[in-house]
């Protein structure tokens, strides 16, 4: 599905080239979300996209992003949550090495969600938020 979906990406940044982030995240949509055929269009109904904005976070801050940096001296609690079917990013399991450089961390991985474990676990996701926050 992925590979048909991103053959009709170049159409669509053509026909809509203002709006070429949205279309190829939903062209992502096999590796976005746990039930690969959801289509997302409706979620995006309405989202404007500063597309130099995203150029610089993805092209620029996301390539030089050294996320252990700074966690020696980074004190505050934390909740990783993750989806097992995430495929947007780098896999669930690569956390593991990173997870001893904090301090106090909270590693909750949901089995039937990829990247959006809020939307596609919503129930569970605010549990888990919530007793994470310790508020019952």
């Amino acid at each position: 599905m992925l590979e048909e979906d991103l053959k009709k990406l170049s159409q669509d940044i053509k026909s809509y080239p203002d709006k070429c982030f949205i279309s190829f995240c939903k062209r992502l949509g096999a590796k976005s979300w746990y039930d690969y055929k959801f289509d997302s269009s409706s979620l995006w109904d309405g989202v404007e996209i500063i597309q130099s904005m995203f150029d610089y976070v993805w092209g620029i801050v996301f390539a030089e992003l050294d996320i252990a940096r700074g966690l020696d001296s980074f004190d505050k609690p934390v909740l990783l949550v993750l989806g097992k079917f995430d495929y947007l990013v780098a896999p669930f399991f690569t956390w593991q090495e990173l997870k001893s450089k904090f301090k106090n961390i909270t590693v909750r991985l949901f089995e039937k969600s990829s990247h959006t474990p809020q939307y596609e676990e919503p129930e569970n996701f605010d549990r888990t938020l919530l007793e994470w926050l310790n508020i019952k």
